[in-house]
C-alpha cells in the first residue's frame, strides 16, 4: 500500500498535506490548512478523516482541536 504522502499528490491541494500534518501531530500545520480552506471533513482514499488520522497515531490536542473546528 503506498504511503499517504505518495497518494496526497492524487487529492485535492492541500488535502493530502492536511491528512499528514494530522498524522504527524503538527498542529501549526493543521491550523494553517484549515484557515486556508481546507475541509476539517478531508478524507484520503481510504475514507480515514483528518479526525481519525490524529487519533489513530495518538495525538490527543490535535484530536481536540479538530473536534473545535466542525
Amino acid at each position: 500500500m503506498p504511503h499517504v504522502a505518495q497518494m496526497a499528490d492524487a487529492m485535492s491541494p492541500g488535502a493530502g498535506e492536511l491528512i499528514v500534518a494530522a498524522q504527524e501531530g503538527d498542529m501549526e500545520s493543521v491550523k494553517r490548512l484549515l484557515d486556508e480552506g481546507i475541509p476539517v471533513g478531508t478524507t484520503d482514499f481510504n475514507g480515514e478523516s483528518v479526525l481519525g488520522a490524529a487519533a489513530r497515531c495518538g495525538y490527543a490536542d490535535v484530536v481536540r482541536f479538530l473536534l473545535t473546528q466542525g
